[in-house]
């Protein structure tokens, strides 16, 4: 079947190349038509009794099938299969009682699913319930393995090779900082399989790409509408190196076999249309057009259509990439919210071997990937930042002041756009350009975390003046409502009702005080991680509300009236508001 073969040496091990003899031109032409579970079967037999008989002593990761200078097809082998023994993987599966976790109050089965990334029905099986029914205190056995650390490991290799993410092996184990040592054994939440040998099954090549200058893994994926897993996977890769010239074989994207069929999903408390419609693989729009919804408010108990995740047929559409200078407090985590990614993308396209990032560090951020068909500039199925203008046509007492208010946005800017100042005056049908910003849901770090949103671009926007909002306590969970009165460099905000100024008082130990506390801010379709005051001074709006004066609530980035600079600890309460640090 092969006359010859070629090697590539790699970090630990090797790739052949194998050549088909020219009498296989049919085969291959029929290999490429389509999936043939026959053709590929005898494609995986021949090569593997190659290996066998020409290089039986070499530790291969991967076969990539040549048909002259055409990649047909790449067969990655599984860990060792040609390597001594010795070197086999140190992973062993345990059973599941290594690891605990006790029910705290607000959790659900998916949200301790999600923490330690694995499934729900794993920690059922786990632990034998019946249903999804847990109460707070009930210790949870967490499926897990056990992994030795040897030398020359580091926590982001780890994650890789089991298919996790270092904050899940941290909070599992513990761990404060990402230091681990040879000979410490890890615990790595996994989920339940049985144990069955895998065996190298033939992965069809779509076409091959030539790595160029300014090539990552991530950015090749995305072109070719693959995940960077599918490209690693074809092509034997174990880190995300890889070096100009160098080819890859770029895999068919799969397809599903059947259509997926829609659900109903009964709303539970805490939930909201973005977390179902990312807890489902669809989006806030898909839900709410197949269920005539005409807004995202929802109700516990009512139960939902949920539709299929959309089978996509066209390569998706590949955003420029940016890039982002970091700042003193900056994180990864912090980073990827903000720019609605991922930190796996971020450190992927920066080749980071770590989550440890230093002030003045220059980030690339990966471009966002569009549905196929799609505008990105309208795009509503991930979060959005767009500004749109509409007109307003100046009556009989209007003013700036007022105008501003009523659409939401600081005086300056209305200034601004309309190419005033604070000493311009406004005539009878002076027509004024109103900016709208159209701010979208971002991803949040757990159902209890709130969305970080920056103040001076999305916050102030989302809650603007004379619009009252939900206000929950962080760390009680107790909630009240606040208006927000004034205040552009953050939102001044009194309580909204005699009623909430008692349970403020409360929160705060019975006294109003100074002290920044997290919380959570709740207004048009958002939950925002913010930092809030309880101690009332200056202008007061609100009567009978026995609240005399306002108080601060602060956003990521907000700062301080008097001299215009960020007050840090109000920054730390809302990083844990966000989920970025613990309290």
């Amino acid at each position: 079947m092969f006359q010859n073969h070629k090697l590539e040496k790699t970090d630990d091990g090797y790739n052949v190349i194998l050549y088909l003899e020219p009498n296989q031109t049919e085969f291959a032409k029929e290999l490429g038509a389509g999936y043939d579970p026959t053709l590929e079967t005898d494609l995986k037999k021949g090569a593997v009794h190659y290996l066998r008989t020409k290089v039986p002593n070499l530790r291969v990761n991967v076969v990539k099938v040549m048909m002259g200078s055409m990649i047909i097809a790449s067969i990655p082998l599984t860990q060792g299969m040609f390597a001594n023994p010795a070197e086999a993987s140190s992973i062993t599966k345990v059973k599941s009682q290594n690891l605990t976790y006790t029910v705290a109050n607000g959790d659900t089965l998916y949200s301790i699913a999600k923490r330690f990334n694995i499934n729900v029905d794993d920690i059922k099986k786990a632990n034998n319930l019946p249903g999804n029914t847990i109460k707070t205190g009930q210790s949870l056995t967490i499926p897990t393995a056990s992994y030795t650390v040897k030398g020359g490991d580091t926590l982001y290799r780890i994650a890789q090779n089991h298919q996790t993410n270092i904050d899940v092996i941290m909070k599992a184990n513990h761990f404060t900082e990402p230091t681990i040592f040879a000979g410490q054994s890890l615990f790595i939440p996994t989920s339940i399989q049985k144990e069955e040998e895998a065996t190298p099954q033939p992965v069809l090549v779509d076409s091959s790409h030539t790595v160029e200058a300014g090539d990552t893994l991530y950015r090749i994926a995305n072109q070719y509408g693959i995940s960077v897993d599918e490209l690693k996977h074809a092509n034997g890769l174990t880190s995300n190196t890889i070096g100009i010239g160098q080819t890859l074989a770029i895999p068919k994207p799969q397809e599903n076999e059947t259509p997926k069929q829609s659900t109903n999903y009964s709303v539970q408390a805490g939930d909201s249309l973005f977390l179902i419609a990312k807890k489902f693989g669809t989006s806030v729009d898909q839900i709410k057009q197949t269920n005539g919804l005409t807004s995202i408010l929802i109700r516990i108990g009512q139960v939902l259509t949920i539709p299929a995740a959309q089978t996509q047929t066209e390569k998706p559409v590949l955003a420029d990439d940016a890039t982002y200078t970091v700042k003193a407090g900056d994180t990864l985590i912090g980073i990827a919210a903000f720019h609605n990614t991922t930190v796996q993308a971020i450190k992927e396209t920066n080749g980071l071997p770590s989550d440890r990032i230093r002030v003045g560090q220059i980030l690339t951020i990966p471009g966002h990937v569009s549905e196929p068909g799609t505008d990105r500039e309208t795009q509503e199925s991930t979060p959005t930042k767009r500004i749109t203008y509409k007109t307003h046509t100046v009556q009989a007492g209007d003013n700036i002041w007022a105008l501003s208010t009523t659409y939401g946005i600081p005086q300056a800017e209305l200034l601004r756009a309309n190419n005033l100042t604070n000493n311009s005056t406004l005539s009878i049908g002076q027509t004024l350009r109103i900016p709208v910003h159209e701010i979208g849901v971002h991803p949040t770090v757990s159902e209890r975390h709130g969305e970080y949103l920056d103040w001076w671009t999305e916050a102030q926007y989302v809650f603007p003046i004379d619009i009252t909002a939900k206000v929950t306590d962080f760390t009680t969970g107790i909630s009240f409502y606040v208006t927000r009165t004034i205040g552009a460099n953050h939102a001044d905000v009194e309580p909204s009702s005699s009623k909430d100024t008692e349970i403020i008082k409360e929160i705060w130990g019975g006294d109003f005080s100074w002290k920044e506390r997290a919380v959570l801010v709740e207004v048009n379709g958002h939950r925002i991680a913010a930092s809030m005051t309880s101690m009332p001074h200056d202008i007061e709006y609100i009567k009978d509300n026995n609240f005399n004066g306002h108080t601060d609530i602060h956003f990521k980035n907000s700062t301080r009236h008097n001299d215009g600079q960020v007050n840090p600890r109000h920054q730390e309460q809302i990083q844990i508001a966000a989920g970025l640090i613990q309290s």
